[in-house]
C-alpha cells in the first residue's frame, strides 16, 4: 500500500472474467502473456490459474494473471498491469501482490516478471527486490524505407542474400499447413540442441485457446525451394507482438543463407500491416554467461538498440519444500531426456 491508498484482491479461478482483456484498453502496451489466451493455455498445461483484480473499493484498478504449479510454486509474465490513472506506484501493487499469494499457501514465486517500461517510467518502478532484465523493441510505426535504414548495414547485405538464393517468406495466423512445418521445425531444432519444447509456441493447442479472445498467434516460414527451413513464431495483443519460437531444420547450416535476418525484416512489415507497433524481441541478456548468450544478444542487436527495461522476482516462502520440488522435477527432466534418447 502507499499513502492513504488501500487495494484488496478479487480472484477468480482457472476461467477468465468477462471483460479480462478488455480491461487493457487504455492501459499503454500490454503483453500477450497477461491475456485470457494466454492464461487458457496455461490452464491446459496442468497450472492453476489465477485472474486477480486489484480494486480499490469497487473500482478495478489493476489485474494480474499468475500461474501456480501442482507443487504451489507461483508465476505471473510481465504484470501486475495498472490503470494509468492510479496514483500508487507498480513497486506497492507487487508488494501487495506477493502478500496475496503468500496468505494462498503457495511455496514460492519464481522467476515473475514486472510490465516491460514500453510506455515511460523506470522498471518497477522502485522495486527493490528484482533482478534487471532488458528486452529490444522495435519501432513499427516509422516508414518502411526508415525502419530498413535503422538496421545494422549486414541485415540490408543479408536480405539481398536471402533474395537471391531461393528463399520465400510466408506469414500467416496459424494456417494449419504452415502451423504443421512450424512445429516440424521446432521439435527438430529442439532435439538437436537437447533442450525439451519452450513452455509456450504456437502449436495446435494454444491456437485453440487463443481462439476467441483478445490475442492472436502467427507463423513466419522461410523456405528454400519450397522446403521449409526457419520459422519464427509470434504472440500479437492490440498493438504489441513479441516473438517466440525459433525454429530451424538441420540442413539450415548447410545452405548458408542469413534466413533468420529475412525473417525478422518481413515479419516486421507483416506485423505492422496487422496493426502492431511494437514488436518486442523478447529479451536479451544484460550479462551475457557465456558466448550462446553474447551471440544472441549480437544478433538481435543488428534489429534495434531501444532496450526496455523491466525486473524479475524469486522469493522463497518455505525454501526446504520448494528446493525438494525443484530437484524432483530436475529428476524426472533427466529421465524423460534418457528415454527419449534411448528410444531414438
Amino acid at each position: 500500500m502507499n499513502g492513504s491508498f488501500h487495494f484488496s484482491f478479487q480472484m477468480t479461478l482457472n476461467i477468465a472474467p468477462p471483460g479480462w482483456d478488455d480491461f487493457y484498453r487504455g492501459c499503454g502496451h500490454v503483453h500477450p502473456y497477461q491475456t485470457a489466451g494466454f492464461g487458457a493455455w496455461e490452464r491446459f498445461r496442468g497450472n492453476w490459474v489465477a485472474y486477480l483484480s486489484l480494486m480499490n473499493g469497487s473500482e478495478k484498478v489493476g489485474q494480474c494473471l499468475v500461474t501456480i504449479s501442482p507443487s504451489r510454486v507461483a508465476t505471473w509474465c510481465f504484470g501486475p498491469v495498472l490503470k494509468a490513472s492510479v496514483t500508487f506506484s507498480l513497486a506497492s501493487a507487487v508488494h501487495g501482490l506477493i502478500q496475496y499469494l503468500r496468505s494462498l499457501g503457495v511455496i514460492a514465486i519464481e522467476n515473475a516478471s514486472t510490465p516491460p517500461a514500453y510506455n515511460s517510467g523506470p522498471p518497477g518502478d522502485g522495486l527493490r527486490s528484482g533482478l534487471h532484465r532488458q528486452t529490444l523493441v522495435i519501432d513499427l510505426t516509422q516508414p518502411d524505407p526508415d525502419l530498413q535504414r535503422s538496421f545494422d548495414r549486414s541485415v540490408r547485405k543479408n536480405l539481398r542474400k536471402c533474395r537471391e538464393g531461393r528463399a520465400r517468406f510466408s506469414f500467416s495466423e496459424a494456417k494449419a499447413k504452415a502451423l504443421t512445418e512450424y512445429l516440424e521445425l521446432l521439435a527438430e531444432h529442439r532435439k538437436k540442441l537437447g533442450f525439451p519444447m519452450p513452455p509456450f509456441y504456437p502449436n495446435h493447442n494454444s491456437v485453440q485457446c487463443f481462439r476467441g479472445t483478445g490475442s492472436r498467434l502467427f507463423v513466419a516460414l522461410a523456405y528454400v525451394d519450397e522446403a521449409p527451413v526457419a520459422g519464427l513464431g509470434f504472440a500479437v495483443f492490440q498493438e504489441l507482438a513479441v516473438e517466440v519460437g525459433v525454429a530451424q531444420s538441420s540442413s539450415y547450416n548447410a545452405l548458408k543463407l542469413p534466413l533468420h535476418d529475412y525473417i525478422k525484416v518481413e515479419a516486421g512489415r507483416e506485423l505492422a500491416a496487422c496493426g502492431a507497433k511494437i514488436y518486442d524481441l523478447a529479451g536479451i541478456s544484460t550479462q551475457p554467461r557465456n558466448a550462446k548468450e553474447e551471440n544472441i544478444r549480437r544478433f538481435k542487436q543488428k534489429f534495434s538498440s531501444h532496450r526496455v527495461d523491466y525486473q524479475a522476482l524469486t522469493i522463497r516462502f518455505q525454501p526446504i519444500q520448494y528446493y525438494y520440488v525443484r530437484a524432483v522435477a530436475k529428476l524426472a527432466r533427466v529421465c524423460q531426456t534418457a528415454a527419449g534418447r534411448t528410444s531414438a
